[in-house]
């Protein structure tokens, strides 16, 4: 892959913020996500964890209690990501913690259920670049 590549922002945070009924549970929240990193998203019970990736996968319960403010970019380009839907067609996933598994599925059975890749996304691009690097 590029340096240029490398150094472009595949997802961006610029300043998250969230409340329920006068609760701040997330705020100004930023960071960005490169090809070939690894995030890892830590925190106690309540900090907002998933919170902020039910804004990223355009969770119904963020829009039906008010939205949220700052933008979410993919590749660059401020998203508009309203559903699940809309999520999974920029490329974005998400494991819930609820997640009912399959019984004899495997692991990567059972999170790749009904995800199959059909379209050029922002995660094909990346993995496209970064195979092609070697």
């Amino acid at each position: 892959m590029t340096e240029a590549n490398m150094s472009r922002n595949l997802l961006e945070f610029k300043s998250v913020s969230k409340n329920y009924s006068g609760n701040q549970v997330l705020k100004d929240v930023s960071f960005d996500i490169r090809p070939g990193e690894i995030h890892a998203l830590l925190g106690e019970n309540g900090a907002g964890k998933s919170t902020l990736m039910n804004i990223l996968f355009g969770m119904p319960v963020i829009h039906s209690t008010g939205g949220f403010e700052g933008v979410i970019e993919i590749d660059g380009e401020p998203a508009k990501i309203m559903s699940p839907f809309d999520a999974m067609e920029a490329g974005i996933g998400m494991v819930h913690q609820e997640f009912m598994l399959i019984p004899g599925f495997t692991i990567a059975e059972n999170i790749k259920l009904n995800r199959e890749i059909e379209k050029n996304n922002v995660i094909i691009r990346s993995l496209r670049g970064y195979l092609a690097s070697g």
